[in-house]
């Protein structure tokens, strides 16, 4: 019997174009995935529900175009976003200097409520972006970050449930509620996956 969720949030994901971003919903979601290149010409959201000792917390996951002529239309749907996750390719540097151009797109559009994620794709394949490169303009942006790989599942699955985890203590906050899980904000998380430990840090927002 489905379980009714006690929240929806709204998370959209971003990013230049080919990053990744269908690759990672579409892991995440169906735990499957397609080398169709094929960029995204329109914006489509999946429903995807997680269950974890906190709840029943459904995502309302949206998918945006990453190419520069598009970069305005999504300003529509970053209103009432819960959290952005914004993604850059570790093969590809430029994606990595974008990121301070679309982290400035997301507070025009979604204001300073939104917690904003930078996930690093593709660490399944010869990088040229290092992971200190990465955890840097995370914490100048203010950014929760984690590498992934929507290719292998690496930290996918982890980084959405992170993710909800950070927006449900943030409004059991809000609401006065002790968070249930313990993880101020400000602080470091470490995700273990495939016998590697990743870290990644809640940006003070």
């Amino acid at each position: 019997v489905a379980k009714t969720p006690d929240r929806i949030f709204k998370v959209i994901l971003v990013g230049d174009s080919n990053v990744g971003k269908s690759s990672a919903i579409q892991r995440f979601c169906f735990n499957t995935f397609s080398d169709d290149r094929r960029p995204t010409l329109d914006i489509t959201f999946q429903m995807k529900t997680i269950v974890t000792a906190q709840g029943v917390t459904s995502l309302q996951i949206w998918d945006s175009a990453g190419q520069e002529r598009f970069r305005s239309v999504p300003r529509l749907y970053f209103r009432k976003a819960d959290g952005v996750m914004l993604l850059y390719d570790v093969t590809n540097e430029t994606s990595l200097k974008n990121v301070r151009s679309w982290i400035s797109n997301i507070k025009e559009s979604a204001g300073n409520n939104a917690v904003i994620m930078l996930l690093g794709n593709k660490v399944d394949k010869q990088r040229t972006v290092t992971w200190e490169e990465g955890h840097a303009v995370a914490l100048q942006c203010k950014a929760v970050f984690l590498e992934i790989s929507a290719k292998s599942g690496e930290n996918v699955p982890q980084a959405f449930e992170a993710l909800t985890r950070i927006l449900k203590e943030r409004e059991e906050g809000d609401m006065g509620i002790p968070p249930s899980t313990g993880t101020p904000l400000g602080e470091t998380i470490e995700v273990t996956s495939n016998n590697r430990t990743e870290r990644f840090d809640v940006a003070r927002l």
